[in-house]
């Protein structure tokens, strides 16, 4: 009867667990979620692929006006052509299993700290999920063959420009003068870059820079340098500001991530539209957990699974990457 009792209470304590960690959190993003960062579509389910259609317009708009509406002179110009293609990404699979038997938890509920095994070990399995979501979505993904397409991650996608001539050091390492030349050119590139289709409204900068950059910064003459004057404005904030006024959104963020310093051998920064017309992190499945098992009188397992397909991105101009190379 007492293992009777064990069992249902192992039983009920992973129902409890299983509720407790079901929330999908992310970590090591100061304070921000997966979302702040990039559009997060949960569509595809087990699909291998996941694809997206584009259509393009191929047209004279300067000759689709004439001032004389004669049949002539409207036969002279091009007309419309619409071209369609498709962009793809593959999916990659997560699967884990946590297993446990009565002693090692009844031994653990019984400690001086009184620790909940069951949970702790569901908590762990849910943080590294986590992690790998949250790595795999700025880094992207190795495939297990060199055949098969590699995931790509926002700061890793293989068809987005690389600028490596606009910013040679740190922003935080940059003196007045060297701040303007960069304010000064930067959405001149990026709308070249799209076609002056669009306006960036995020600037991703590595974490040297998000945290360096509260120091206080003094434009006061040719050649002055960020200084600790006391209450003065920080430089991200004077940079925020310029953005904001260069693109109109008062909403332009500025955030930073580990991950910038890992995605080449250096720093990358991104400038990029947040807009899910344009690109979505594939986020298929979730971390689910299937029901416990138990596979012998005292010993339990669950299984854990999820499933990614990486930066689904339709218009790849409207993002742009400024690298400064390891020296």
């Amino acid at each position: 009867m007492p293992a009777m009792l064990g069992a249902l209470q192992a039983q009920t304590t992973i129902t409890e667990a299983i509720q407790g960690v079901s929330e999908q959190k992310f970590h090591m993003l100061g304070g921000k979620h997966l979302y702040d960062f990039m559009p997060i579509n949960a569509q595809g389910g087990w699909a291998s692929e996941l694809i997206k259609a584009r259509i393009g317009i191929n047209a004279d708009v300067s000759r689709g006006f004439r001032r004389s509406a004669t049949e002539s002179n409207f036969s002279k110009k091009n007309a419309v052509q619409v071209s369609t293609d498709i962009v793809r990404t593959s999916t990659f699979t997560y699967k884990d299993t946590a297993s446990w038997n009565l002693m090692e938890v009844n031994e653990a509920a019984a400690s001086i700290q009184r620790l909940d095994l069951i949970t702790a070990k569901m908590r762990a399995l849910k943080t590294v999920f986590d992690l790998g979501v949250q790595a795999s979505a700025f880094l992207g993904c190795d495939a297990d063959s060199p055949n098969e397409p590699n995931l790509q991650g926002l700061l890793t996608q293989s068809n987005v420009t690389v600028n490596q001539t606009l910013i040679t050091k740190r922003l935080t390492e940059m003196n007045a003068q060297e701040m303007r030349d960069f304010v000064s050119k930067v959405l001149g590139i990026y709308q070249a870059n799209c076609g002056y289709t669009a306006y960036p409204d995020t600037f991703l900068v590595p974490m040297e820079d998000k945290n360096g950059g509260i120091i206080s910064y003094q434009e006061a003459a040719e050649g002055s340098t960020f200084t600790f004057t006391p209450d003065a404005t920080s430089m991200l904030e004077v940079l925020r500001k310029k953005f904001v006024e260069g693109t109109g959104n008062e909403n332009f963020q500025i955030m930073g991530t580990i991950y910038n310093n890992m995605a080449i051998d250096g720093t990358r920064y991104a400038l990029y539209r947040k807009d899910p017309d344009s690109f979505n992190f594939m986020f298929p499945i979730a971390f689910t957990q299937t029901p416990v098992v138990q596979v012998s009188g005292t010993d339990f397992v669950c299984d854990v699974y999820g499933r990614i397909g990486g930066i689904l991105n339709a218009r790849p101009q409207e993002t742009i990457y400024f690298d400064v190379l390891a020296a």
